[in-house]
């Protein structure tokens, strides 16, 4: 630039300007910077002591977690090539005597080829030729018993497997380890697998190889006796399909000693301490439930006590309701007053039968207490035998998973269920996940009729079975606590039309007209929960509608279902048939009363269907509309989660993505307990990622967008994060704390994203959804995540039963037997030492692994030489907590001690980890730095920038990691954690968007109005030259002859 245009740039206003601005930038990066070293300059704040010591409940998991990807639909149907038989030259027609007077070996192999083909046919497809044939076995089979021949001797010969009891019910070792491999979860084999694992086998001379047919025919055998029956079932609807009986798989619970002793019998009050369990829940139906149907005695000592009973407690008498107090057994009872108190089970003398026998009459009762006197004796004293009777909760839920191999989608319907009286650590392994039933063409209502029918069944008739902890018979009724799914298919289970409807939520009746939805009290209805729904509401409306469909007038039937939001798919098939046989009827008959079709068609229908509607709804103590809980797999990471990744990337430029790919990839992982982060993967599949990539961006997300969001979207991922973590806390302490801080999260989460789009939440039912949340969690507990063939699955059953030492009713001896079980694991003895070598990595109390090396925590763990204890000391670097939070983020700070910053604990003092973030926007860390890049298990020669951290001494405690949480907000002082309302009167927020929305939606109508209107103006205008030009008079007519052929209508022909 000349000297005179640089005279005159130093006088132009722009150089003012600029110069301005990069004064004021300056200051302002300086002031932030100020601010930092202000903020990590704060004093320390001392953490808090739990009043009770940290309780951790570890257990080993049975199974491994499932694979989403893999297959799980059993074997292949291939064709293969049957096994050689033999003529049968010596199976000639002939006399009785003929046969016995044939040698008796050869007699034996005949036999044995005709099973061969009987079980060939049986598993490999019926053969017409061979099942004849089984009436001679029969008969040649009575022949060789009667001549005194043992049945362990004869199947020994025919399969050539030694029999031994050592491996009951399997015939030997080789049975019990062939059965375990072809009914591995992980590994599922094939039929022409097995096939030639069995010829490998005898190839290389191992013993006691059976034949493929006698191996299948023993597990025939043991499915029969230890398995879970498959039942076929064909739908009101046509389609057919197989259901495992969901009263076997509990049975097999209460006979496994492996999981018996954690079952729960009885309601548990736990007296305002931590919550953790279904039965723990004070507002919960176990609680809630009528006493008739929870269990109705218990045994102390050697008498049985029944609910509603007199009941002698030394010198008092009262009637007994069953409950259970930590940490003591206990009756809550009813004296002769209408007070409640509570008494130890040691107290209970007499029961009601026996204080009758000592006073040689029956009790007579005050005419004040006569309410008692016509429940005792208890009813089911009739129905259990003096044995126990338990109920057991069992939650079905179904899902639509692909049944192929592939990646191609091909739908199937699964029905699953679980034992919810075991402990919530327990239902999430899949272990206790069982499978009931699964169809291409069923829907999930036609299924669940199935098992609805199986536990109402239980009710009038409990299933017996063993219990494995008592040692002694017992019986079980069944109940639905809930249904956990995905929002459509509870939509489906609630008879609701769907979150495309004006009413879109199934749990209440918000929602409306547009205009109504935009008013002031309208809009802020949906941040609310509504007027609940309830199942005879609903009943009563699906009914309504069916018989709105006698008449033959579809549009009543829609207005109804858009009025209200209810609409029944099972009842919609009928509904469909209806309209059209009224139709027909009226047609047929214009003069007939309609009303008299009418009834015609529901007679009609009564003789097709005696439920022509959901089965749920006439499920008892179950309301579809509130028992379908908000669940936080597919509400919170499929649904806001994802909302919230989406406003972020789909704005982002090319470079922005970078920016956030190498600060994703840089995250620190220590203490969260999520898989690697493949940074990479997940911004090229932004568009395309599930579950497990949600979990880690809300965990992670916020340390990385500085600099590339707006504000408000920074606020949005920061009350996202916030909220995650509260939600996946498996122990409540303190119920009402817990839930008046979980409103104010997810009331700042709706507000946040209020504040990018006002309308989101009229159009997203999981955002709506989420108010209902607090109710599930007050009646049912912490937040259940998600539960993310019919004859293989049982067998699965029948395996995992036995090898755990279940125990099952042995029809030959009339006993319940058991005979394979675990061992215990031995105890590892203990050696002393006095030097000490580097140990890898230490154990917490909670079970979390510290990996050396971690910096500014665990700098050495030290082990005892020469010993195998698991006992050592570590040498950390002791940090303390700031008093005051980040002012960005909201998270609390670490210091380090000024005191000491090394100190020497030992390793059981270690209670639990948690992540810490480096807080690279005080720092402006940047990717400067250059890492080689991995590829093949190996490092490549092709480069990657990676994030250079500036300052190691500054760094964040991630509040928003899940892992621990709730360990973590014990130790914090309570001015750290607890959550702040991101507007202090929403109400009046609200109104101000709802202000903006009825202009702007008004505007948007009127647009697409004037487009519509356009559009149709278009249509009639080009239709209009269409019907004019086809209009126009040909030349005869006018004289003007084209010489071509002339069109003639059909009455000109015709004429």
């Amino acid at each position: 630039m000349n000297r005179s245009s640089w005279a005159k740039h130093l006088a132009t206003p722009t150089h003012s300007l600029s110069l301005q601005q990069l004064t004021e930038a300056e200051e302002m990066q300086n002031n932030t910077r100020r601010q930092y070293d202000e903020l990590y300059a704060t004093p320390a704040v001392p953490l808090r002591i739990p009043n009770q010591p940290l309780e951790f409940n570890l257990r080993q998991a049975h199974f491994r977690p499932i694979l989403l990807d893999e297959d799980m639909n059993g074997v292949s149907n291939a064709d293969f090539e049957d096994l050689m038989m033999q003529e049968l030259d010596s199976l000639k027609a002939g006399s009785e005597d003929d046969f016995m007077a044939r040698n008796a070996e050869a007699l034996r192999r005949e036999i044995e080829i005709l099973e061969l083909q009987h079980l060939e046919a049986e598993f490999e497809g019926a053969d017409d030729e061979t099942i004849p044939c089984m009436k001679l076995i029969r008969v040649l089979s009575d022949l060789l018993h009667a001549n005194g021949e043992d049945e362990d001797i004869i199947n020994q010969h025919f399969t050539g497997v030694p029999v031994t009891h050592d491996y009951a019910p399997y015939g030997n070792k080789t049975m019990c380890y062939l059965d375990i491999l072809d009914n591995l979860p992980r590994l599922r084999l094939s039929s022409s697998q097995l096939k030639m694992i069995l010829w490998i086998m005898e190839a290389c001379g191992a013993k006691d190889v059976p034949s493929f047919n006698a191996f299948r025919a023993m597990q025939k055998h043991i499915r029969k006796m230890t398995g879970v029956r498959s039942e076929p079932h064909k739908s009101d609807l046509g389609n057919l399909f197989y259901v495992n009986d969901i009263r076997d798989l509990i049975a097999k619970d209460f006979a496994n000693p492996e999981v018996a002793p954690h079952i729960q019998k009885y309601p548990e009050d736990v007296a305002g301490g931590p919550i953790s369990e279904f039965w723990q829940v004070k507002d919960g139906k176990w609680h809630n439930i009528p006493l008739d149907e929870l269990t109705p005695s218990i045994v102390v000592g050697h008498t049985r006590f029944y609910v509603h009973e007199v009941a002698e407690l030394g010198k008092t008498y009262a009637d007994c309701q069953l409950i259970v107090r930590d940490p003591v057994n206990s009756f809550q009872i009813r004296a002769v007053s209408p007070a409640i108190t509570r008494i130890p089970l040691e107290d209970l003398c007499f029961n009601h039968e026996a204080l009758e026998r000592r006073i040689g009459t029956k009790i007579i009762f005050h005419e004040n207490c006569r309410e008692y006197s016509v429940q005792i004796p208890n009813k089911f004293r009739q129905v259990d035998n003096g044995e126990d009777l338990f109920t057991v909760w069992v939650p079905v839920w179904a899902d639509d998973v692909s049944g192929a191999r592939s990646k191609q989608y091909q739908k199937h319907l699964n029905v699953y269920t679980a034992n919810a009286n075991l402990p919530g650590q327990l239902l999430q392994q899949e272990y206790f996940v069982r499978f009931v039933s699964t169809s291409p063409h069923a829907g999930a209502l036609e299924q669940l009729k199935v098992v609805v029918n199986h536990v109402k069944s239980t009710h009038r008739e409990p299933v017996r079975t063993y219990n494995a902890d008592t040692q002694r018979p017992c019986a079980f009724r069944l109940n639905v606590p809930d249904g956990p799914a995905d929002n459509p298919q509870q939509a489906e289970e609630s008879s609701h039309i769907g979150h495309h409807g004006n009413y879109f939520c199934r749990r209440c009746h918000v929602g409306g007209t547009s205009e109504e939805k935009e008013c002031p009290d309208g809009y802020h209805s949906f941040y609310t929960p509504g007027r609940p729904r309830n199942v005879e509401e609903i009943r009563s409306c699906v009914l309504a509608q069916i018989r709105l469909s006698t008449y033959g007038i579809a549009s009543r039937v829609e207005a109804l279902q858009t009025s209200t939001g209810i609409k029944d798919k099972i009842a919609q098939h009928w509904i469909d048939i209806l309209i059209q046989k009224a139709r027909e009827a009226q047609a047929a008959s214009p003069s007939r009363d309609v009303d008299e079709i009418s009834t015609e068609l529901l007679i009609w229908l009564r003789e097709q269907t005696n439920e022509p509607y959901n089965p749920l709804l006439d499920l008892p103590f179950f309301d579809p509309s509130q028992d379908t809980l908000v669940e936080i797999l597919h509400t919170i990471l499929l649904g806001d989660a994802k909302y919230t990744w989406y406003e972020l990337h789909h704005k982002w430029t090319a470079m922005q993505q970078d920016i956030f790919t190498i600060r994703l990839q840089g995250t620190n992982l220590d203490g969260l307990r999520v898989p690697p982060i493949r940074a990479a993967y997940m911004m090229q599949y932004r568009n395309g990622l599930i579950g497990k990539h949600f979990k880690t961006l809300m965990q992670t997300m916020i340390f990385h967008i500085h600099d590339i969001v707006t504000p408000d979207q920074f606020v949005l991922v920061r009350a996202l994060g916030e909220l995650g973590p509260i939600l996946w806390l498996p122990v409540i302490d303190n119920m009402e704390e817990y839930l008046a801080d979980l409103q104010i999260f997810i009331d700042n989460l709706l507000d946040a994203f209020a504040s990018i789009d006002p309308t989101k939440i009229l159009i997203k039912l999981k955002l709506h959804v989420l108010q209902h949340i607090i109710q599930d969690i007050r009646r049912r507990g912490p937040a259940a995540p998600s539960r993310d063939i019919a004859a293989k699955f049982a067998d699965l059953d029948r395996v995992k039963h036995i090898l755990s030492g279940g125990y099952w009713f042995d029809e030959s001896q009339s006993a319940w037997a058991m005979l394979i079980g675990a061992a215990n694991p031995a105890s590892i003895p203990l050696d002393s030492a006095t030097s000490w070598v580097d140990g890898v990595n230490v154990a917490t109390t909670s079970g979390d692994r510290c990996i050396l090396p971690v910096v500014g925590r665990v700098l050495k763990i030290l082990l005892p030489k020469g010993s195998k204890s698991a006992q050592g000391i570590l040498v950390v670097t002791k940090y303390d907590v700031g008093e005051a939070l980040h002012p960005h983020y909201h998270m609390p700070i670490l210091l380090p001690n000024a005191v000491s910053t090394r100190v020497v604990v030992p390793s059981n003092s270690i209670q639990f980890s948690f992540n810490v973030q480096h807080d690279c926007r005080a720092c402006g860390c940047d990717a400067s730095g250059v890492t080689r890049q991995m590829q093949e298990r190996q490092e490549s020669d092709t480069t990657i920038h990676s994030i250079v951290h500036k300052d190691d001494t500054r760094f964040i405690i991630n509040t928003h990691g899940f892992h621990n949480a709730g360990l973590l907000r014990k130790y914090l002082p309570v001015a750290l954690t607890k959550p702040r309302p991101l507007f202090p009167d929403r109400r009046k927020r609200h109104d101000e968007l709802s202000a903006v929305l009825a202009v702007t939606q008004k505007a948007k109508r009127a647009a697409i109005q004037e487009k519509a209107a356009a559009t149709r103006e278009k249509t009639k205008a080009a239709r209009a030259g269409v019907a004019a030009g086809e209009a126009q008079p040909t030349g005869a007519a006018n004289g003007e002859h084209g010489g071509g052929p002339q069109k003639r209508t059909r009455h000109e022909i015709e004429a």
